[in-house]
């Protein structure tokens, strides 16, 4: 099962890589290059799914982790708080920290070094970067995010958007378990009331639409709580799965904001589906795969975290350097080639900052318990 987890964690950070470098380097709209040309609007539908991949994070969150806090509630009932509040902080803060400085060094290069101020100011990859990541910057907003407290009381660090994922994230590790230890039996009152209270906080803090995303978090806990009987075949899960995403999408394009939250409801409970036939149907993977999977799940959280202050500098050096249009036409060879460069420039630099940061995360871990 660990490696059908590995390659969903995997292709869903690399959903999130290709659609982002596919926006910078590719026109947004080809709907006027006509409905024959099959191929590139699979190519497109593939590489916009980048919002339903962050939810698929959120339900494997749930899965693994709060899944862990509910096995440890059922067997000790009770928290090893000290021990997961390291765990937890070693994990999120192992890649966060690195990424927040080389995206502030990003952002320094392509703001003053490389005078992308159309970029970083003014908007020019609006669809993208709608924000003024230039105003972005500071100690204070260095220190928010470092706290994850990113679009809660501060804004993203510079270019950084993706991290708004991770203050959801890093709240939801504590908010399930305070909300466990509430409702618990036998906890004592003490500990139930604070934690209680520590609940109430948490949920006043983030607001209404983290409070949402929280029911996706939770509904990976509930394929940790699904019955046993018999699951869907995996093929007719991920049939489903796959249609929700084609019908979501068909929302968007029609601009019909209202489903929104529906049709994210829709993604979240099809893809947990998926994830219940999994867990009761899923074959051993071959060794080969699954060694794959594992190398790439190893660097996910890395490229996402990491990759999109660089692909805004590297789409601003190539704008300025050899003057390249970007977004570009579709049948502009230069297009192409932007967009294989960021694959290859900022993937290579993602997966070789993974190997000292994502995958040294335990170590991190056992040094920060030597202070608890």
């Amino acid at each position: 099962m660990s490696a059908w987890l590995d390659w969903i964690r995997a292709l869903a950070a690399i959903s999130v890589f290709t659609g982002h470098l596919r926006a910078f380097s590719l026109e947004i709209d080809v709907s006027q290059h006509g409905l024959a040309n099959v191929g590139m609007k699979s190519f497109y539908f593939a590489t916009s799914l980048a919002h339903y991949a962050v939810l698929v994070f959120f339900v494997l969150s749930g899965f693994l982790v709060g899944g862990s806090v509910l096995n440890e509630f059922r067997q000790t009932g009770g928290l090893r708080v000290k021990t997961y509040v390291v765990a937890r902080v070693a994990r999120i803060h192992s890649v966060l920290i690195p990424a927040l400085a080389l995206g502030a060094v990003a952002d320094w290069l392509g703001l003053r070094v490389f005078h992308g101020s159309a970029v970083y100011e003014h908007g020019h990859f609006s669809h993208l970067l709608w924000w003024n990541a230039a105003a972005n910057q500071g100690i204070g907003i260095f220190f928010a995010n470092v706290a994850c407290l990113q679009t809660i009381f501060k804004p993203v660090l510079g270019s950084n958007g993706p991290l708004w994922s991770l203050a959801n994230e890093f709240w939801y590790y504590f908010l399930f378990p305070a909300l466990l230890m509430a409702v618990w039996p036998r906890v004592r009152w003490f500990r139930r009331c604070l934690a209680a209270v520590l609940a109430m906080a948490l949920l006043w803090m983030l607001g209404a639409q983290r409070d949402f995303f929280f029911l996706f978090w939770l509904a990976g806990v509930g394929v940790r709580l699904a019955p046993e009987v018999r699951t869907p075949p995996i093929w007719l899960a991920l049939a489903v799965l796959a249609a929700s995403l084609v019908a979501a999408k068909t929302t968007e394009i029609l601009r019909l904001e209202m489903m929104g939250p529906i049709m994210d409801s829709v993604v979240v409970v099809t893809f947990s589906v998926l994830l219940w036939s999994l867990t009761k149907r899923a074959a051993p993977m071959s060794s080969w795969p699954a060694k794959c999977g594992q190398q790439l799940a190893a660097s996910s959280y890395t490229l996402y975290a990491c990759h999109f202050p660089l692909a805004v500098l590297m789409a601003t050096v190539l704008m300025q350097v050899p003057g390249w249009q970007l977004p570009g036409h579709i049948h502009d060879p230069r297009s192409w080639a932007a967009y294989g460069a960021l694959l290859l420039v900022v993937g290579g630099v993602c997966f070789g900052l993974s190997l000292v940061t994502e995958r040294k995360h335990h170590q991190l871990k056992r040094w920060l318990m030597k202070f608890v």
